[in-house]
C-alpha cells in the first residue's frame, strides 16, 4: 500500500514538472512572437537583438502572409500576443504552485515513509520479542505437563482446580497448625507456671527440713563459768543460732533453766545463764543438753 502511494505521488510530481517545463517553452515562444511583431525579422534574427528567430515563430509569421505593415493588424497581434503571455503567466504560476504543493507532498511521503519504516522496524522486534517470549512459555508448558505427568497424571486443564484444593487444604492445616500452636503455648504457659510453683514449694520444704533439723537439734555444754554466769556451747550459726534464738537447758529429761546467746561464732555459742530460770540448788555443768526454746515455723 505504501509503494502504490509513493509510485502515485512521483507520477504526479513528474507531470507537474512536465507541464511547468512546457508552459514555460510555450510562454518563450508567445514572447518572441510578440517581439517580432512589434520589431521584425532582420536576416532570421529578431530586429534589434541577438536572438533566432524560433522555428514555431517563423510559422506563425508565415502563415500571416508577411502583413506586418498595418498598424491595426500589429495592434490585433500585439493584443492576442499580450493576452496569452497573461495567459500563459498564469498557467505557469498555477504549474509552479501545482508542483511546489506536489514537491511538499513529497516530502511529506518521504516522511511518513521514515516514520512508518521506524514504526515497522519496532513493530519487528516487538513481533520478534514476543516470539521469544512465546516459546518460552510453550517450553514451560511442556515442562509443566511432564512434571504434573510425574506425580499423578494430572492434566494442565486440571491444574486450576488442583490448585484451589491443594490452597484450601493448606489452610485447613494452617488453621489446625494454629490451634495447636495455641494449645502449645498455653501447655508451655502452665508448665511454666507449674515449674515456678514447684520452685517456691521446694524452697519452702528446704526452708522448712531446715528449721524440722534445727527443731530436733541437741547441743552440749562444754564449759561453765559460774563467776560470770555464762556457758560455752559446741553449737553456733551453722546450727542456725541467733543472738534472738532461745536456749533451753536440759537434764534427765527435764529442763533445769535457759540460756541466752551473746557471741556466736559458726561451731560455737557463748551463752549467758538465765539465773531467774534456775530451779533451786542447781548448778550447770558440762554435758548438759542444750535445745531449741521456741521451735522455728
Amino acid at each position: 500500500m505504501k509503494n502504490i502511494f509513493y509510485t502515485i505521488a512521483l507520477l504526479v510530481t513528474c507531470a507537474a514538472v512536465y507541464f511547468s517545463w512546457l508552459n514555460q517553452k510555450k510562454f518563450e515562444t508567445e514572447k518572441q512572437l510578440f517581439l517580432v511583431t512589434k520589431h521584425g525579422i532582420t536576416n532570421g534574427m529578431v530586429a534589434g537583438t541577438n536572438q533566432p528567430v524560433e522555428p514555431c515563430v517563423l510559422k506563425a509569421v508565415n502563415s500571416t502572409d508577411g502583413k506586418f505593415d498595418g498598424n491595426d493588424q500589429v495592434t490585433a497581434q500585439i493584443s492576442k500576443t499580450e493576452k496569452q503571455l497573461k495567459d500563459e503567466r498564469l498557467g505557469l504560476d498555477v504549474a509552479r504552485k501545482l508542483l511546489e504543493e506536489r514537491s511538499q507532498a513529497l516530502e511529506a511521503a518521504k516522511m511518513k515513509k521514515s516514520t512508518l519504516d521506524l514504526e515497522f522496524s519496532k513493530t519487528e522486534a516487538t513481533l520478534e520479542e514476543q516470539g521469544k517470549k512465546l516459546a518460552d512459555l510453550e517450553k514451560i508448558r511442556k515442562q509443566i505437563e511432564e512434571t504434573l505427568g510425574q506425580i499423578g497424571g494430572i492434566a494442565l486443564e486440571q491444574l486450576p482446580e488442583k490448585v484451589d484444593q491443594v490452597r484450601k487444604d493448606k489452610a485447613a492445616l494452617d488453621k489446625r497448625l494454629e490451634e495447636l500452636t495455641t494449645l502449645v503455648e498455653a501447655g508451655r504457659a502452665n508448665v511454666k507456671k507449674n515449674q515456678t510453683e514447684i520452685a517456691r514449694l521446694a524452697d519452702r520444704k528446704a526452708v522448712r527440713d531446715i528449721k524440722i533439723v534445727n527443731n530436733a537439734m541437741e547441743a552440749t555444754i562444754t564449759g561453765v563459768n559460774h563467776e560470770w554466769g555464762f556457758v560455752l556451747i559446741n553449737a553456733g550459726s551453722k546450727t542456725g543460732f541467733t543472738p534472738q534464738t532461745e536456749l533451753i537447758v536440759k537434764r534427765d529429761g527435764r529442763m533445769i533453766g535457759k540460756l541466752r546467746p551473746s557471741s556466736i561464732e559458726p561451731n560455737q555459742t557463748v551463752a549467758e545463764i538465765e539465773m531467774d530460770s534456775l530451779s533451786p540448788g542447781v548448778r550447770l555443768r558440762p554435758g548438759d543438753l542444750v535445745i531449741l526454746g521456741k521451735p522455728s515455723t
